[in-house]
């Protein structure tokens, strides 16, 4: 059983099913909510959460706010498996609430992301005492990632196990210097290409069921398709399946030493094609429809 270390933002989705109702009071719109709303891991909550529902063992290590969304978020985890390792650092939890009403959907964020890097440079030190299969960086640019911990990571990636960045646009590129393998969309992949030292590798239009660009440096090595065509039921998340497939592909290799994990330009190859897969397969699903809780020891 593979295991794989989750850093990064974390936040919680909530989903509001509504209808149109008469308002009386002026001109707003006004909603009704239909259901009781639905909770979803988000962000790097979503990858670990993945990883455990394929059967990962996943340490994840995050921030949240002292209130009861972080404790929602920490017993969505629980219950899918995820060994959660954060404190409430964060003024309040960072949630994404969207509304949905026919064929129209709203978003509201709530989000403060005064974060020490204290913080940060703590929980990455834990991982640098453990070995794990793979270690994934979700960056959404929500104050666990910044340049003052530029040093720590860099550190935790010339380790030697396999790194997987999903970067933020390029608030933070140059932290990502000389990572394994990073899944930026087509905005980030021109921040990170020009760096002195880029990750090895690039995949780009990461984005669902989308044909997916690779790279090694600047040359492009790669256009894969989907293996298959499907109806498209959501996209929200889409990138962060990616990542956790190719997460757990590359963990599910031969088994490595510390130090000592190798690849070539076609293992890596079949990890992003079997990547591709799980993503498809995750937008073609409701998105309740997809995290299943592991088994318990018996």
């Amino acid at each position: 059983m593979p295991t794989i270390c989750v850093v990064g933002d974390v936040m919680l989705d909530i989903d509001h099913w509504c209808v149109e109702r008469d308002n009386y009071e002026g001109a707003a719109l006004c909603l009704k909510t239909t259901d009781p709303p639905s909770y979803y891991p988000g962000g790097a909550a979503n990858v670990a959460a993945l990883l455990a529902s394929w059967g990962c063992e996943v340490d994840l290590f995050g921030a949240v706010g002292p209130d009861l969304y972080g404790v929602k978020l920490h017993e969505l985890l629980q219950y899918l498996g995820v060994s959660c390792y954060f404190k409430p650092e964060l003024p309040r939890t960072i949630v994404k609430q969207r509304f949905h009403c026919g064929e129209q959907t709203w978003r509201a964020d709530d989000e403060e992301t005064q974060l020490s890097p204290i913080a940060t440079r703590k929980a990455l030190a834990l991982v640098a005492i453990n070995h794990f299969d793979a270690i994934v960086f979700s960056d959404y640019d929500k104050g666990v990632f910044s340049a003052t911990v530029e040093g720590t990571v860099s550190t935790l990636l010339k380790l030697g196990m396999p790194t997987i960045v999903d970067p933020a646009g390029d608030f933070h590129s140059q932290i990502w210097r000389g990572g394994l393998i990073a899944t930026p969309n087509v905005r980030e992949l021109h921040a990170l290409r020009w760096l002195a030292t880029p990750p090895t590798y690039f995949t780009a239009a990461t984005c669902g069921a989308a044909p997916v660009d690779v790279y090694e440096g600047a040359k492009l090595i790669g256009n894969l398709e989907p293996p298959r065509q499907v109806p498209v039921a959501q996209v929200v998340g889409a990138g962060d399946a990616f990542t956790a497939g190719l997460a757990l592909a590359i963990a599910e290799a031969e088994p490595r030493s510390p130090g000592e994990w190798e690849h070539s330009q076609a293992d890596l190859l079949a990890a992003i094609t079997q990547a591709i897969g799980r993503a498809t397969e995750y937008v073609a699903r409701p998105r309740g429809c997809i995290y299943q809780a592991r088994p318990s020891a018996s």
